[in-house]
Formats: structure tokens, sequence, C-alpha cells
């Protein structure tokens, strides 16, 4: 009880510094109710272990100066890793979430061996040359539902994953602790602490590309429901009777929204004669018509690109409406591959929100782009070992005791 008393006011510790830069011992003990000893001790103890540094003396118009401490980033490091179904982006970050070094890496395919395969060559990659002790795991946030009870992907369709034990997989690899999260989920607890949520309580992150993914923060927590599915805003229904969908429905809005299906409709209306630089552009070749090209012009102001850009973004608007109406969120992220169609998607967006939603609703969301953009996911999984590093010991007192100051 000793030690667990000890870790429990180390944390308590940790996280003020952490929390208020530039804080003295004085002001540590005033605000914890630690004695003057027990501040010292533990104080001592961590800039020993280099988690802690004095920062210099604060200024002072009379009276000796306290010595000033913070956290100090470069003590620890946390990996944070995207898998996509063409590749994987790693990032590796400080303790302040600041990224050292990032990398990336195609995938020949998608099976589980090749992709647990091409993370640990990544995260050599990201270790080159650093200290591997220092790392105090890796996030992985991946294209599909992670079940934490079950400790296993449930689904990934776009990686045609069920049932598998990926985040074991990779801690035998790795040889550190691995955290398994949708890829959606992450990149909201990114933007939420570090990117466009900053000081957001209450917001719900879209990422938008070859699927369509959604995560809630709900009163500072990530809202994943009971079997880690929630936010899954692209297998909501948009057209009743529609187009099948991978998942086995009909008339899901990634049927009719996602860069595949936009670009299916731009081919389509091109087959049809409609005038357009996409086919100069492409050569000729209407199968030739990517989703790049589509965004390019679509900035451009060409008509069939323009135009297959605002029509699936009515269908987001819509699907995101009802986000709003049920969840009255502060604020709307728009993030994901299809923001490289430039600000027309998400005026578009934002247009039939505030045209569609419950007024009381509307009256208080904010629609925004992504700040982190195609980090968000690297940087939010990087984040949540972090957070753990700091708060874990905390939440274990408190789980099994009235936490008490020794």
């Amino acid at each position: 009880m000793v030690t667990a008393a000890k870790d429990f006011n180390r944390s308590i510790i940790l996280n003020l510094v952490r929390n208020e830069a530039g804080i003295s011992r004085t002001i540590v003990a005033q605000r914890t109710g630690l004695s003057k000893a027990t501040i010292s001790g533990i104080v001592d103890d961590l800039i020993h272990e280099g988690l802690l540094v004095e920062t210099g003396k604060a200024s002072a118009s009379s009276g000796r100066r306290p010595v000033m401490l913070g956290v100090n980033p470069q003590a620890r490091l946390a990996m944070g890793i995207e898998v996509g179904s063409e590749g994987c982006h790693g990032v590796l970050t400080n303790l302040a979430i600041e990224p050292v070094r990032s990398a990336s890496r195609p995938l020949p395919d998608t099976r589980v061996e090749t992709v647990t395969g091409v993370i640990a060559d990544l995260a050599c990659d990201l270790l080159s040359g650093y200290d591997r002790s220092s790392l105090i795991g890796a996030g992985v946030g991946i294209p599909g539902i992670y079940d934490d009870e079950a400790d296993w992907v449930t689904l990934a369709e776009h990686l045609g994953w069920r049932k598998v034990p990926l985040r074991r997989r990779l801690e035998d690899q790795l040889l550190a602790p691995v955290v398994v999260v949708n890829r959606t989920n992450a990149a909201a607890l990114g933007e939420k602490s570090y990117g466009a949520g900053t000081g957001v309580n209450d917001l719900f992150y879209v990422r938008l590309g070859s699927g369509i993914g959604g995560g809630a923060i709900l009163g500072g927590k990530l809202y994943i429901g009971v079997s880690g599915s929630a936010g899954e805003i692209g297998h909501t229904i948009v057209e009743p009777n529609g187009q099948l969908c991978a998942c086995g429905s009909r008339g899901c809005l990634e049927t009719v929204a996602t860069t595949g299906a936009i670009v299916a409709r731009a081919r389509q209306k091109l087959l049809r004669g409609r005038d357009s630089r996409l086919l100069e552009q492409a050569g000729g070749h209407i199968e030739r018509v990517t989703w790049s090209l589509v965004a390019d012009l679509a900035r451009e102001h060409d008509p069939v690109a323009a135009e297959v850009v605002r029509e699936a973004g009515d269908y987001l608007g819509i699907a995101v409406a009802n986000v709003v109406t049920l969840f009255n969120p502060a604020l709307v992220i728009v993030g994901g591959p299809m923001t490289q169609a430039g600000t027309m998607l998400l005026e578009v967006i934002r247009e039939r929100i505030m045209e569609a939603a419950f007024a009381p609703s509307v009256k208080t969301v904010e629609i925004a782009g992504s700040a982190l953009g195609a980090a968000a996911v690297s940087i939010g999984a990087a984040s949540m070992f972090v957070d753990e590093f700091f708060e874990a010991p905390l939440r274990a007192w408190l789980r099994h005791t009235r936490p008490a100051a020794v």
C-alpha cells in the first residue's frame, strides 16, 4: 500500500507540473496538501529519473525567488501508427506529443502477417538512433472496430479482417506495450488535445476518404459504445434501398460519399458526354480518372469535378446534421483525404448541416477543418500512451481506495 500511495503522489505531482508549466515546489505543496518533505523527496526522484527539470527561478519583487519545475518532454518517447489499405504512417513523439520523427511504408497486401511485419519495420525506422527503453508504448490506429473486452479487431472491412488479435501479435514483435484503436477515434483524440478541438469537451470528428468514420468526444472522453463500434457514421443509411455496401446493408453513406463513390460518379457523367477537363487530364482514358485528379480540378471549378464533390458534400452534410441533432456537440471537425478537394467540400457540408440539423443544436455548433491533417491519426494514437503514462497511477489508486496524502 505504501508503494501504491507513493505512485499516486508521484502521479499527482507529475500531472500538476505537466498541466501548469512553471510551478514551484511550494505551490505544489499548497495544491496537493502533501508535506514539504514528501514533495522534496518525490521531486528529487523525478528529476533524477529525468522526468522533471528545474526551469529557472521565478521573478519576484522581493524575497527569495522560488525554483520553477517543468516536465522534460524528451524523457520518454511514444509511437503512433496509422494503418491504411495501401500503407502505414508512423510518428515518434516526445511527452509533449511533439513529433521527433515520422516515416511511411507501403503495404504490398493487407494480410495480417504483412501488416504486422511492415509495422515492425516502420517501428525500427522510427526508433533508429534512440534508446528503445525510453519508448512507453505504441498506439495503432486501424480502419475497423476494435473490441477491448475480446482483445481483437472485430471487423476491418477495407483490410479484410475479422477477429484478429492484432495487439498481442504486435506486442510480440515490438516488445513494447501496444494499444489498438479505431483510427477515426484516434484522430478525434488527437484533435481534441492537440488540434482544432483543444479545450472542447463535446465534439465529433468525421474522417472522409476511401471509407467514412466518426469519432465522438463526449464530456471530454472518447465514446466508443458497448462493443467499440460507436461513430460508424459511414454505415448510417442515406439512401433506403440504395447500393449494396461492403457491410451488407444498402444505401450506406459509404456507397455515395467516399473517394471511390465520387470517382465512379464522375466517370458515369463523362460516359454520358459531360464536358470536363477530367478526360483530357486522364489522357482520354476514363478508367484513369482518380480521386486526386477530381480533387485538383474541383478546386479549379471544373463543372463535373465540382458537381460530384458537391453531391458527396450534400450526403455528408445530411449525415452529420443527424449527429449534430442527436448529440448536440460544440464542434464538428472534418478531416481525412477528401479534404484535398479544398474549402468547397467543407462549405457544402456546413451549409447542409445548417439547413438540416435541429435548430437549437445548430445555434451552438461550429464546423471546422482538421488542424492536424494527415498526422491526426498517428498523433492521436501516440497521445493515448502519453496520457496513460501520466494518469494510470491515479486511476489505479482511485479504483481501489480513497486517495490520501502521505
